[in-house]
């Protein structure tokens, strides 16, 4: 499955500890939320259709830059910024990584790594941050969806975006002001 983010987009959402072996590890956080968190929410359809299109392009984005990354565009006349779901999905991997990837599972169950010392994971703490870096995925999902609610309609590259908000007047059109490049 090709991966929508990479580690950089995590560090700059929390910390991580340089000692830690990024990569594989972290690409499995990233798997999970993109498939079990982001799919469910941008639909099947859709997100298919955009894996088959940031696969078949190498630099990723192909038909979806403006889905994807953050993007300011104007609807009835007042602007407007989608965060992009790479930020979502940003935020869902962060939560998965801070609830156990920063801490290894031993014996004596799982353990932190502080200083040369392993201390007792605060089992507390972890699901603490997991549920704030979840809201905040949600929080960043509201902004997206609105974004596909308004634009919908307008774009022949959401056309498999089911509108959600039955408020929405498909026949407002969406104006796009600029593009803003996360990475």
């Amino acid at each position: 499955m090709a991966l929508w983010i990479d580690v950089n987009d995590i560090k700059e959402i929390i910390p991580i500890n340089p000692a830690h072996p990024h990569g594989v590890e972290f690409n499995s956080y990233i798997e999970a939320a993109q498939f079990e968190d982001l799919k469910p929410l941008l639909g099947e359809d859709l997100y298919n259709e955009m894996l088959r299109d940031i696969t078949a392009t190498s630099a990723g984005g192909g038909t979806y830059p403006n889905l994807l990354n953050e993007y300011n565009y104007s609807w009835k006349s007042k602007n407007y910024t989608n965060p992009g779901a790479n930020k979502v999905l940003a935020f869902f991997a962060a939560a998965r990584y801070r609830y156990v990837g920063q801490d290894t599972d031993t014996a004596l169950g799982y353990q932190g790594l502080e200083g040369q010392n392993m201390r007792k994971s605060d089992e507390q703490r972890n699901r603490n941050m997991y549920t704030h870096l979840r809201k905040s995925a949600e929080a960043y999902w509201v902004e997206v969806e609105r974004y596909l609610n308004r634009v919908a309609g307008k774009s022949a590259a959401y056309t498999l975006w089911v509108c959600s908000d039955p408020q929405i007047d498909q026949g407002e059109e969406a104006i796009i002001i600029n593009t803003v490049t996360v990475r």
